[in-house]
């Protein structure tokens, strides 16, 4: 999801696929229905105006002229670029063709995008990492009693964490790698968290926009893992990763090392236009425990370890170097 200009999503809306994007006479006003009824739904759900310092509602008649005068698909560019006022990497857009424009990317997502190889990883290890069913999580000793667990995203169900951590139990530490683990379900990494807590964990607080701020409790589940845990995170952990790290965060026996996140944590919704395109829209603000939006902060590592493309390309992953020092020293 990489961060672009207007003028290159015009090019590739008008000319990246012309079955599907055709500039045509405007011959209702449809183009004006489909932004009255966008404005007025992330009106009425997006969450960060306030903390965005965002007027959004002298950017109505801005782009409202620009519906008017939009022919055809033209209406897609004006959409996106009312989207991309709000600096929201979880904010899209779907149109009847099925085609998704590219996304908006943070600062720190696109600092980090070429700082991470699992390739890399792979070369600590003289034996092949085991990998569940589901293909999500990858596993094996990095050393003789250091474990390390890579979870590439939660889009499916963890179940089988239960394996992966059941293959551990007798090592001094652990690593739980969730670099470039772009978010998924936060059921599934609450369902990781509580293997790494011995009784209820209350989560940080939420909130809608104007609902009052709740939280939810996690139950611990076995098999637990009580030794020390290092979790590696950098600019490419997104979303319900994000969640997952900002709980781990505020476990006693967990260490933070790597870099900041990407600072998006919204609960994005799909909503219709009456031309059948689609919006999706952050609904949710996220709070850490410190009372702070996890949108746009991130969550910032306990030990910062920068990397940087230079040193994937030489074969180095000093994050993951680090980690397993770290447990050596804290836990020999």
């Amino acid at each position: 999801m990489r961060g672009i200009y207007i003028p290159a999503i015009l090019y590739l809306l008008l000319c990246g696929s012309c079955s599907d994007f055709i500039v045509k006479p405007n011959e209702s006003n449809e183009n004006v229905e489909d932004f009255n009824v966008a404005w007025q739904i992330i009106d009425d759900v997006y969450p960060f105006f306030k903390f965005k310092n965002i007027n959004w509602d002298s950017l109505y008649p801005v782009y409202q002229a620009k519906a008017e005068a939009a022919l055809g698909d033209e209406i897609f560019t004006v959409l996106l670029e009312m989207i991309f006022e709000l600096k929201d990497a979880h904010m899209g857009m779907k149109t009847k063709g099925n085609v998704i424009p590219v996304y908006y990317q943070s600062p720190r997502a696109t600092r980090d995008r070429d700082s991470y190889s699992p390739y890399v990883v792979r070369k600590y290890f003289n034996k092949e990492l085991k990998i569940t069913s589901n293909k999500t999580i990858n596993y094996g000793f990095i050393t003789d009693d250091i474990g390390y667990i890579r979870i590439a995203s939660f889009d499916k169900d963890t179940y089988e964490i239960y394996d992966a951590i059941s293959y551990f139990l007798n090592t001094k530490g652990l690593i739980i790698d969730v670099r470039d683990n772009s978010g998924g379900s936060s059921d599934y990494a609450d369902d990781v968290i509580s293997r790494f807590i011995d009784k209820n964990k209350v989560s940080p607080l939420s909130f809608r926009k104007n609902m009052q701020p709740s939280s939810y409790s996690i139950r611990p589940q076995n098999p637990f893992y009580g030794k020390p845990v290092v979790v590696l995170m950098n600019g490419g952990t997104f979303s319900s990763a994000e969640g997952f790290c900002k709980i781990m965060e505020n476990i006693s026996t967990v260490t933070m090392i790597g870099d900041t996140t990407a600072g998006g944590s919204a609960n994005p919704q799909w909503y219709s236009l009456p031309s059948g395109t689609q919006i999706r829209v952050s609904t949710t603000c996220y709070l850490k425990y410190d009372g702070k939006p996890v949108e746009w902060n991130g969550i910032f590592p306990d030990i910062r370890v920068v990397q940087t493309k230079a040193d994937i390309e030489a074969g180095n992953d000093k994050q993951l170097e680090y980690a397993i020092n770290y447990l050596n020293t804290i836990a020999p």
